[in-house]
């Protein structure tokens, strides 16, 4: 387990929207409402090196699709997050490819998630 000040990223996760557009087509966007928050260990790769230059990268809009894990405390609320959802951090919306819980008592959970959109 990860200690407290390792939890150091403010998240939150929204569920898939969708909405039906006037021609019946659901869309493939998030709803704007927050499903839950949470402070989060964000990383971009191995090496500090390489996290701390994919996070400059995301954050400066430079990497269209960048992957990212969000390492979280687990709750109620986010055991109930599933792949419909998306992680908002950074200014965009990630969506979640896959999910895993941490240790034995499953105290943590692992989002994997690719940026949405450009």
């Amino acid at each position: 387990m990860l200690g407290a000040g390792d939890y150091d990223r403010k998240v939150s996760f929204h569920a898939s929207a969708g909405a039906e557009d006037g021609m019946g087509t659901v869309g493939n966007g998030f709803a704007e409402a927050v499903h839950c928050q949470a402070w989060a260990n964000v990383r971009f790769g191995s090496s500090a090196d390489r996290r701390a230059s994919a996070e400059a990268r995301v954050a400066d809009g430079v990497v269209p699709s960048q992957s990212a894990t969000f390492r979280v405390r687990s709750t109620a609320k986010l055991r109930a997050v599933t792949q419909g959802f998306a992680v908002a951090y950074a200014g965009s919306l990630w969506g979640i490819a896959s999910i895993a819980e941490i240790g034995g008592g499953a105290d943590e959970i692992e989002f994997t998630a690719t940026r949405v959109g450009a």
